[in-house]
């Protein structure tokens, strides 16, 4: 029997993450631009554009980086909202073109958690 070090079994944890994450954010996008009830197509570019740098970090190399800096971004932006956003507005917060609200930032609040922490447990430098 071979027993691995744990460093193979996180090694690609960030790797897969972003790789998930780019996916779904850049094939969710353009759905989302062309329904009908679009919240904000400014929001939407965002989250496709993160999708890319998400695929390009799980395919081409420091998917580890890219999920300690976006989850870390994500939960902080998500946590502000609660904290600053208008209570009697549904947390409502203003961020230039962007409107997000109480669902908005818990959204971020649990993305942000769960991709950090595929950095945080990635181990090594996890490049692609």
């Amino acid at each position: 029997m071979i027993v691995r070090p744990a460093t193979h079994r996180t090694a690609n944890v960030a790797r897969w993450a972003c790789r998930i994450l780019g996916v779904l954010f850049v094939a969710t996008s353009p759905i989302v631009v062309f329904s009908a009830d679009t919240p904000s197509r400014w929001h939407t570019l965002l989250h496709f554009v993160t999708g890319l740098f998400a695929l390009y970090a799980g395919f081409r190399g420091g998917p580890k980086v890219f999920c300690l800096v976006f989850g870390g971004g994500y939960l902080v932006f998500g946590a502000l909202g609660l904290v600053l956003g208008d209570p009697a507005a549904d947390r409502m917060w203003h961020v230039g073109p962007l409107n997000r609200m109480t669902g908005d930032h818990l959204f971020h609040v649990v993305l942000g958690t769960v991709v950090l922490a595929a950095g945080v447990v990635t181990r090594g430098r996890a490049t692609g």
